[in-house]
């Protein structure tokens, strides 16, 4: 499942629709919310897209792997609770 991140754009986001089985819309919320918590470079930033999508995925089951991804507990909740599992944090930005 290796996707490029210095795809262009729309090669780069239909690669992960086909992959992880996510619409674009999905992807651009996912996309903004690390720009938002300051992952600003787009490189990082999609690295950081990429193993979130990739933690994701690792423990579905064969028949679940087919199918889009769910957040039960809702994306950005989601998104939180990777960031803190994963020991990254936030990125403070300053002006």
């Amino acid at each position: 499942m290796a996707v490029d991140v210095h795809l262009p754009d729309l090669s780069f986001v239909r690669k992960i629709e086909e992959s992880f089985f996510i619409n674009r819309g999905v992807y651009n919320t996912i996309d903004a919310w690390f720009y938002d918590n300051g992952f600003i470079d787009i490189t990082e930033r999609r690295i950081h897209v990429l193993r979130f999508l990739q933690h994701m995925t690792a423990n579905l089951k064969e028949e679940q792997s087919t199918k889009r991804l769910s957040f039960p507990d809702g994306l950005t909740n989601t998104l939180e609770s990777y960031i803190e599992l994963q020991g990254i944090g936030k990125k403070l930005l300053f002006a």
